[in-house]
């Protein structure tokens, strides 16, 4: 896939995230429990986040240079995905592929199209699990590797140089 293609559909992938989050928000699919300072706390973050990807994809496909970083920002608050006694930190949005050990020595693998925000402290979750997420790292690879690095040169005809 040329340099161009990858940039423009992580564009999309991006923004498309950021505004499909918002849109869950909205829409009611996304749900806080627990007191009203909590619920505000988590639904303003997570509105933050979406609209730090929204940007990021924004700022990317306009070829600005803080486009090539907010996405790896907002990719590696994606990446750990832990639940624990001690602490649960899940971020993710618009999906996860997850590939986590549980407690009890299970391994999963696990595709979620969701927006999720989990934070909390002193939870106790049914099963612990340390997990990552397999489709952010993959997003965070590309852009590292390919997209950090200068589109190679082409000449007149279209062939690289």
């Amino acid at each position: 896939m040329s340099h161009e293609a990858l940039r423009k559909v992580l564009t999309v992938y991006e923004t498309g995230a950021g505004l499909g989050g918002i849109w869950m928000l909205v829409a009611g699919y996304v749900q806080f429990h627990g007191p009203l300072g909590y619920r505000l706390l988590f639904g303003a973050l997570l509105v933050g986040y979406c609209l730090l990807l929204a940007a990021a994809g924004i700022l990317l496909g306009r070829h600005q240079p803080l486009g090539l970083h907010l996405p790896v920002y907002a990719q590696a608050c994606q990446i750990p995905q832990v639940v624990t006694h001690a602490i649960t930190f899940v971020v993710f949005t618009p999906a996860s592929l997850t590939l986590a050990l549980a407690s009890h020595g299970e391994v999963t693998f696990a595709l979620n199209i969701a927006a999720d925000v989990r934070l909390q402290v002193g939870h106790q979750p049914d099963s612990a699990s340390i997990g990552i997420n397999l489709l952010a790292l993959l997003v965070l690879a590309v852009l590292t590797r390919r997209l950090a690095r200068p589109a190679p040169a082409t000449s007149g005809s279209g062939v690289a140089a």
